[in-house]
């Protein structure tokens, strides 16, 4: 499915299908009316440790 922590960047489209397991078409819908900035965390975001 997605090539998490392979050393290749995931795209827009796969992290919102992967932060919402909706399928590829959804992904785009939801991208074409919202900007990633209000679909998705910051990338990285909870990775750090306090």
């Amino acid at each position: 499915m997605l090539a998490r922590g392979r050393g290749i960047p995931l795209s827009d489209v796969q992290r919102v299908m992967g932060h919402y397991s909706i399928d590829e078409a959804t992904a785009r819908h939801y991208l074409s009316v919202h900007p990633i900035e209000i679909l998705l965390p910051e990338r990285g975001y909870g990775l750090t440790e306090v």
